[in-house]
């Protein structure tokens, strides 16, 4: 009797110190939070002439990305006559870069589209009859 009280003590002591150890560096914070979140291509490194390794920004990392609402505007200058009820538009990544993907509905024709979000480009540009299969 006195062995089998000596290991469920022993048991409970090593199940609190388990316990104690795997909550001690928590620091009142919850667990799922201390991860940094950095900004996909904010930087990139490349190594210098003496091997180390230096971090440059990349060309889409100056934060000067065009509006939702220039996005619009560059859109909407390629149909005539269309207005920004006529249009869906939202920001995606797309092969590393941030775009605006969109459509237009005017006139029976559905314009579909994508600007890059860094300088205002069209990058496709597609319209078909909304009576096309």
């Amino acid at each position: 009797m006195m062995k089998k009280r000596k290991w469920i003590m022993i048991g409970s002591l090593s199940l609190l110190l388990l316990g104690v150890t795997g909550c001690g560096n928590n620091n009142g914070q919850d667990k799922t939070n201390n991860a940094t979140t950095v900004p996909a291509a904010t930087e990139q490194t490349q190594p210098t002439d003496n091997g180390e390794v230096s971090a440059t920004q990349s060309p889409d990392a100056s934060g000067t990305d065009i509006s939702q609402e220039e996005a619009i505007k560059i859109a909407l200058k390629e149909v005539k006559g269309a207005k920004e009820s006529d249009i869906r538009i939202h920001k995606d990544r797309d092969d590393g870069r941030d775009v605006y993907e969109g459509s237009i509905l005017y006139n029976e024709i559905k314009y579909e589209f994508e600007i890059d979000a860094s300088d205002g480009k069209i990058l496709e540009w597609d319209e078909e009859s909304i009576y096309d299969d």
